[in-house]
Parts: C-alpha cells; structure tokens; sequence
C-alpha cells in the first residue's frame, strides 16, 4: 500500500484518481488548494504526489521545491488540464 496525495481544484479528478487507488488498495488524500497541499504534506509522509499545476491559489510548481528537499522526498507526477506541455515545465531548474 502506497500513501498518495493528489492536488487538483478539479473535484471530479480527485475523486477519479481517489477511487481508483482505493480499489489498488492504497490511501489517498485530497488537495484543492496550494495551501491545502502543503499543509497536508508536512503533516504526513507520502509516497506519491499527483501535482497539478493551475490551482486557485497559484502554480502547483512553487510546491516543488520544497517537496523535493523534504525528508520524505516522494515520487511527483505532474498533471494538467492544459493542452499545452509547455505548461508543466518550470520556469527555473527545481531538480
């Protein structure tokens, strides 16, 4: 069993991605907002981060850096509505 969290404002994609990993077996929570997402990551260890970028609050990619230096440093996956790869490049080296 992995831990997930998955930050999209998209509520229909939360509960997508949330559904199919419980029926995997694994645990998932939610994140709408950047405040939200960091809030609930430094409050509990994941092994996976589903990122979206355009959330109501800023870019899911100002979470990164942080994200990446933490002890726990999970797996990130970056997911977009947008129909442009380009979006989900960032601005800077983070890595």
């Amino acid at each position: 069993m992995i831990e997930v969290l998955v930050i999209d404002d998209d509520e229909k994609i939360c509960l997508f991605f949330s559904k199919l990993l419980a029926r995997m077996g694994h645990q998932c929570q939610k994140a709408h907002t950047l405040e939200q997402a960091r809030s609930l990551f430094f409050s509990h260890a994941y092994d996976l981060v589903l990122l979206d970028l355009e959330l109501p609050d800023g870019n899911g990619l100002d979470l990164l850096p942080a994200f990446t230096a933490s002890d726990a440093a999970p797996e990130i996956i970056i997911i977009t509505g947008t129909g442009d790869a380009r979006g989900a490049r960032p601005k800077k080296s983070v890595i």
